[in-house]
């Protein structure tokens, strides 16, 4: 291994252990992609049970179908522009874990309606 990569891989490996780092060596599957996805929707963007039960027309499904297949039809009327823009500029692998995030959401939604009945 010539000089070079060793640092770089001394650095990285440094990086990770004292830097805060979160480095994975594989890449994350498609359940991993969509539990993280799931969390970020939650954690960091407040999209809780409380936000989504107002949702009771499926729109979390119809922002699914729009990110899964791009046509604007599926996009709900009335929902933030910016949302769809954003969902347009992710990769493929992006989407796909978004939509299987918001259909997560739905099943969540519906649970817990079931739950309050």
């Amino acid at each position: 291994m010539d000089l070079e990569l060793v640092l770089v891989l001394e650095l990285v490996i440094h990086l990770c252990i004292f830097g805060n780092i979160n480095f994975k060596l594989t890449t994350m599957n498609g359940i991993e992609l969509i539990s993280k996805e799931r969390d970020e929707q939650i954690n960091k963007h407040g999209c809780s049970i409380k936000n989504d039960i107002g949702s009771i027309n499926e729109e979390l499904l119809d922002v699914a179908l729009f990110t899964i297949t791009g046509n604007s039809d599926f996009y709900p009327r009335g929902w933030n522009d910016e949302f769809k823009s954003k969902l347009h500029k992710k990769d493929r692998i992006e989407q796909l874990a978004v939509a299987g995030a918001l259909i997560a959401a739905e099943i969540d939604r519906l649970q817990y309606v079931e739950e309050k009945l």
